[in-house]
This record gives C-alpha cells, sequence and structure tokens, in this order.
C-alpha cells in the first residue's frame, strides 16, 4: 500500500530535507503545504496516513488542525515537531494525543524510525478493520441478519423480570440519560445470556458502536492481558508487533465478557482499574490508549456463588444491573417459538423453505427438560435440518429419520447407560446413516457429498474414516438398486 505522509512547517530547508529522506527511503508520497492550505486539502480533498506538523511555528491552530483530522480519521497518525523546548506547546501536543515530539536539532534515523513505526501502525488499523468486516460478512452469509440470531421477544413468566429490566434500561435511553451502567449476568450454561446482552446492546447509544465479545476462560491469566489490551513491542519495526485488545476494538460501543467469573484477583483488579480510568496499556508499551466502552458480563452460575468468591470493588462496579436469566427448563414456552426461529435460518442457509414441525416432535420437545439449554435446542434443530429432503416435506423427512432410529432409541431407553452415553450413541449413529444416504446419493462423489453436506471435503473425509466408510463401495449403488 502506498502511504501519504503530509509536513506542515514554515520552514522550507526542513521540509525539503524531510521529504527528500522519506522518498530516498520509498516510505511513501510526500507531500508539503502550509497550514490553512493543508487543512482545506486534508480534510476536503485528500486523505493521508501521516501527519508532521510544527506546533510550535502554528499554536493552537495546529492543535485544532489536528484534532479535526483525527475525527475524520481516527487512526492517522500524527509527529509533533519543534525549533525549542516549551512545555505548554509539549503538552498540547500530548493533549492532542501525538505520538512522538522532536525538538531540533534531531537526529534524521529518529525521525525515520519513528515515521515508519507509526506507518506500520496505521497498516494495521486498516488489517483490522478489514478482518473485523469480512468476519461481519462471514457471519451474515452463514447465520443470516445478525439480530435474529440473538433477539427473540419472550413471554414466559419465568422472564418477565429480564424483560422488564431490558425496558427499563432502554426507556433510560430514550429520555437521554448519558450513563449507560455496566450489566452483570447469570445463568446456566447456554441460557442464553449473549442474547440478553445482545439486546441490551441494540437498545442502547452505542447500538450503531462495535460488538465485541470475550470468553475469558478461553485464555490463560498470561494470555487474557494480550486479549483485553493487546500488546506491541516497543522499538520494532515489524508490522505483526501491534496488536490491538478487545477494549480497544470495542471503544464507542459494547464489549461483552462471557465466563468473567474465570479471572483471577489480578486479572479483576487490572481489568476494574482500567474501566475506572478508561484508559489503559498495551503489554509492552508505555503509551496510554484512551477508550470508551460499555461493558456487559457474564457469569456461567448461580449469583450467590460469584458475589461470595470476588472483590468487593470489582462486584459493586459491575453490578450496578444485575440480571438473572432463567433456564430453557423453567420457561416451556419459548421452546417451540426458539426452535422455529433456529430452523428457519438453518434452513435459510441451505436455500430450502422451513415447512414447521410435525406434531409428534413439538410435543416431545415441549416435555423435554433441555440439560444444555439453547445450545442444545440449536444442536437438535440443526441435525434436523441436515436430514430434511429438500424435495419434500420437511415434517415427512423427519419422520423417515425417526423411524431410521426408533429401534435402536428403544434399545438406548432400555438400556441401564447414561443420559450422555445414550446420546453419544445416537448421534454416532445418526452420523453413519447420514454419510451413508449422502453417499448412495451422490453415487460415491465425496465432493459433491461433502458441498450436499455443508462440509469441507477434508472434514467429510475425517467422518468417513471415524465410521470405517470407504466412498468406493457406493459408486454406482443406486444403479445396481435400480436393476434389481
Amino acid at each position: 500500500m502506498l502511504m501519504r505522509i503530509l509536513i506542515i512547517d514554515d520552514d522550507e530547508k526542513m521540509c525539503q530535507s524531510l521529504k527528500i529522506e522519506f522518498e530516498r527511503r520509498k516510505m511513501g508520497t510526500v507531500f508539503v503545504a502550509h497550514l490553512e492550505r493543508s487543512l482545506s486539502v486534508l480534510l476536503r480533498l485528500e486523505r493521508f496516513h501521516l501527519v508532521l506538523v510544527n506546533f510550535q511555528a502554528f499554536s493552537g491552530r495546529a492543535r485544532q488542525f489536528v484534532n479535526e483530522a483525527r475525527q475524520k480519521d481516527r487512526a492517522l497518525g500524527v509527529i509533533g515537531i519543534a525549533r525549542e523546548r516549551n512545555e505548554v506547546e509539549i503538552l498540547g501536543a500530548l493533549k492532542s494525543q501525538v505520538k512522538d515530539y522532536f525538538i531540533e536539532p534531531f537526529r534524521m534515523e529518529d525521525i525515520v524510525e519513528s515515521v515508519m513505526t507509526r506507518l506500520n501502525e496505521y497498516e494495521q488499523e486498516l488489517r483490522n478493520a478489514r478482518w473485523i468486516s469480512r468476519a461481519k460478512a462471514r457471519l451474515k452469509r452463514a447465520e443470516g441478519v445478525l439480530e435474529e440470531r440473538f433477539c427473540f421477544s419472550s413471554k414466559s413468566r419465568s422472564m418477565q423480570t429480564v424483560n422488564e429490566t431490558l425496558v427499563s434500561l432502554r426507556r433510560d435511553v430514550m429520555r437521554g440519560i448519558a450513563e449507560e451502567p455496566p450489566v452483570l449476568l447469570f445463568g446456566e450454561k447456554g441460557s442464553g445470556a449473549q442474547g440478553v446482552a445482545w439486546a441490551i446492546h441494540l437498545g442502547s447509544q452505542r447500538n450503531r458502536g462495535p460488538w465485541i465479545v470475550l470468553n475469558c476462560a478461553q485464555f490463560s491469566p498470561y494470555e487474557i492481558d494480550h486479549e483485553l489490551y493487546g500488546y506491541e513491542q516497543y522499538g520494532s519495526l515489524d508490522r505483526k508487533d501491534l496488536r490491538r485488545g478487545a477494549l480497544e476494538l470495542a471503544h464507542e460501543g459494547t464489549l461483552f465478557l462471557d465466563r468473567i467469573e474465570s479471572l483471577n484477583e489480578e486479572a479483576q483488579s487490572k481489568l476494574l482499574q482500567a474501566l475506572k480510568a478508561k484508559s489503559f496499556r498495551r503489554v509492552g508499551s508505555s503509551a496510554e490508549v484512551v477508550f470508551d466502552v460499555r461493558v456487559i458480563a457474564a457469569v456461567q452460575g448461580i449469583q450467590e456463588e460469584f458475589l461470595n468468591g470476588k472483590r468487593e470493588d470489582f462486584k459493586n462496579f459491575l453490578g450496578k444491573t444485575l440480571i438473572t436469566v432463567p433456564p430453557l427448563r423453567e420457561r416451556p414456552e419459548d421452546i417451540l417459538p426458539l426452535a422455529t426461529q433456529f430452523a428457519e435460518r438453518c434452513f435459510r442457509t441451505l436455500g430450502q423453505n422451513f415447512q414447521g414441525f410435525n406434531p409428534d416432535l413439538q410435543n416431545s420437545w415441549s416435555q423435554y427438560s433441555w440439560p444444555g439449554n439453547l445450545v442444545e435446542l440449536w444442536n437438535e434443530v440443526e441435525r434436523f435440518a441436515w436430514v430434511a429432503d429438500s424435495k419434500s416435506s420437511q415434517r415427512l423427512s423427519f419422520q423417515k429419520l425417526e423411524v431410521s432410529f426408533s429401534g435402536n432409541l428403544s434399545q438406548m431407553t432400555a438400556s441401564s447407560l447414561s443420559y450422555t452415553e445414550n446420546k453419544k450413541r445416537w448421534s454416532e449413529a445418526f452420523e453413519r446413516d447420514y454419510l451413508i444416504r449422502t453417499l448412495e446419493k451422490n453415487k460415491g462423489n465425496v465432493s459433491s457429498s461433502a458441498r450436499e453436506a455443508k462440509l469441507d471435503r477434508s472434514n467429510f473425509l475425517r467422518l468417513l474414516r471415524r465410521h470405517s466408510l470407504k466412498a468406493q463401495e457406493y459408486r454406482g449403488v443406486q444403479e445396481l438398486r435400480k436393476a434389481g
């Protein structure tokens, strides 16, 4: 990527020296201009990636220029230069979030190193933005509209307290109350805490800002600092040495911290200090990063266990609004509406139309306790969508599945095995039967079978090896059956 550097100084000799040095090192295209003209060009016509400005020569106008330029491009790097030391000007430049400040006489190598570092940071910012954009696009293609995944209006009596709290938070936003307090959610695994957090984000003033999710239980105490605050290596010119953390990525948006109870006391203290100060330092850096984030945290477990085992100040800060999400077994009214919503998305992803569940399946699901909550319900609905035949009714397709496994299910239920072992056996039987049907339908063609199953070819082959199936044995099976 060709970088564009703007130099703003009244010393034409200094400007030309810098321009010649930058272009000699092939650091990008260099432009030199006076302050008033630069302001017009930068804010109206051109886009630059780095600005070198003499704060001392232009006094307060330079700070105003930097602030207005930053409003247009938050990732814009700014380096200050001056002919003599002036504490007032240096403090004013630092308040404008100037990355580096050099006072004459300075070494050209120091300026070059600073410029290269800031340009690498800008490229990293662009890569992060593109990565987030691609991730959001993939999410929408795979799972439909993002709001559909998490937003669900529950009419269960068990969810009445949750709904009242959401309405209260939304009412505060409509009244123009600026403060948006942190929210602490409690619930069993898979109970839908992330969905409630997403609903809070959509109803807040930050609904157009980033939505960042971080599961604290997935990282060690050492790794959690890198994930929350990011890291950089001081003085290195390697482009991969700068990474933004979750707090920085969620600037002006919402950060959802799942499994917050897994943080140790040191991590709690550091996170609390950052949230109160609204600033932090990346790992390996001495520069302060200012952020504006609303934190929503989730605890897997009951409220009393968390409140009795954590730092008092940490609990008080996060627990300004407490919400307990009941498990799915306590709100049976939500089972079928949620299953229908999940099924519509699954079938839309497969390019099919959802035609409904058969009555027997609805009754069995309504009476089931769902120990895995929404995660288990989603898995069952997704399995239903995989087996359904696009050329016939989904109701009939699932009835075929029930008949296919009726003998195995009755034997498993009559056995002394536990629920987990029975479910594992049923899943294995389903996988094997599904693979055989898909191979027969596609005449043993692995690539076509993998495409129909919406799986990578390598994953499909892995499943075949797990069940000791050979694709070549199913080539020409349909012709042999028709001939017989």
